[in-house]
């Protein structure tokens, strides 16, 4: 997957003392501040023992919770992020056309996001609510790239440009569970690791395995492939104006153009 990176930009002074005294909410400092103790604590003050010691750690270690509510707070954060961008700059369009009037883009791009980062705040902001309440409410929350692709074919205004169906979420996001986007793996795969040099580095044991995977995989595209639904195709429209008479050759008698 791309990575998120944030590049550096120079703020207008009245936006980066906005940002600098901005207040955040009481319970988010102390929250940071304990789990930043929990590195200095004094191990004999909570434990009797170095074998207690290291159970809780592994418990800790093992128990993801902090993890996983700080991936909810950064998808809530980038949502109310392009909520209130589109509020304070509401995206408006130009007359009966396509174009729009800067809105919450421009004002993101202000505050000094990336156009990548900026793009994923949109998308996680277009994702329908529904959809968004059931990432944020998982064991596992997606990462923020991956749930923005639930963002795509949705506008952060509040249309939606494309009406998807229930099959394409499901081919499209599927592989979300497992915290990585479908498309993006296939398509990252495919061009990682080129399928002539790694079926020639597989053993003779590996590559029985791997032959039975492949030929589930190509009875699904089989089935799959026959199975989509047929798009109209076009037939070139010819004028008679331009079609060529016959011509009929001399010596052989054949029609020629």
């Amino acid at each position: 997957m791309k990575p998120m990176v944030q590049t550096e930009l120079v703020l207008p002074p009245r936006i980066q003392q906005r940002m600098d005294y901005a207040p955040v909410p009481v319970q988010y400092t102390e929250a940071c501040k304990a789990i930043a103790a929990c590195r200095s604590l004094d191990e004999g003050h909570f434990w009797s023992s170095k074998a207690d010691a290291l159970a809780a750690w592994a418990k800790i270690y093992k128990d993801d919770k902090a993890g996983v509510e700080a991936r909810r707070l950064k998808l809530f954060a980038y949502r109310r992020m392009s909520e209130l961008s589109e509020e304070l700059r509401p995206t408006q369009r130009v007359g009966g056309t396509k174009a729009r009037k800067p809105g919450g883009r421009s004002l993101l791009r202000e505050h000094g996001f990336s156009k990548e980062v900026t793009k994923y705040i949109r998308r996680i902001g277009a994702i329908p609510t529904k959809q968004f309440d059931e990432f944020v409410n998982r064991a596992r929350p997606p990462s923020i790239s991956v749930a923005a692709e639930a963002g795509i074919g949705h506008s952060a205004f509040g249309t939606s440009r494309v009406q998807s169906s229930e099959a394409w979420r499901i081919l499209s996001t599927s592989a979300q569970v497992a915290g990585v986007n479908l498309r993006r793996f296939v398509r990252l795969f495919c061009h990682r690791f080129p399928a002539r040099s790694l079926a020639q580095g597989l053993s003779v044991g590996e590559a029985a395995l791997a032959l039975e995977l492949v030929q589930q995989a190509l009875a699904w595209l089989a089935d799959f492939q026959i199975n989509l639904p047929a798009r109209p195709v076009a037939t070139p429209h010819i004028s008679p104006s331009k079609t060529k008479p016959t011509r009929r050759s001399r010596r052989t008698g054949k029609s020629r153009r």
